[in-house]
């Protein structure tokens, strides 16, 4: 299911950036103008693939949701390539795999369980 975006190198960036590596909305602080103003919770901060980041944007805001993103992410200096909206898609496809990973390095058997729960109904 995932080999194929695996091995298309189209899909991925040929750069790293510094991503949060745990962004979602309970970790954007959000100010009275709704304008985010600041991210809390950086423990999974590391140089990675850009996508990390944008992967929960699309799941809540949809794919007009990301659009907007990528135009207002390109326009502030973030790089884009031509095949980002797919891979950010494929990379939210691959949460399962992601957080049995996590589940996996943490030993905590809750996290164990929901992982093999969320890759049951990945299949």
């Amino acid at each position: 299911m995932w080999q194929r975006w695996l091995d298309d190198d189209s899909s991925w960036p040929d750069f790293s950036v510094v991503v949060h590596g745990d962004l979602y909305v309970g970790h954007v602080l959000i100010d009275n103008t709704e304008r985010v103003s600041g991210m809390i919770d950086w423990s999974e901060a590391r140089v990675d693939d850009p996508a990390i980041d944008m992967a929960a944007h699309l799941m809540v805001f949809g794919e007009e949701g990301l659009a907007k993103l990528l135009l207002t992410y390109e326009a502030a200096g973030g790089r884009v390539w031509p095949r980002l909206a797919h891979h950010i898609a494929e990379r939210l496809a691959f949460g399962a795999v992601t957080y049995a990973l996590f589940a996996l390095d943490s030993g905590n058997e809750e996290y164990l369980a929901a992982a093999k729960a969320q890759l049951a109904a990945a299949e």
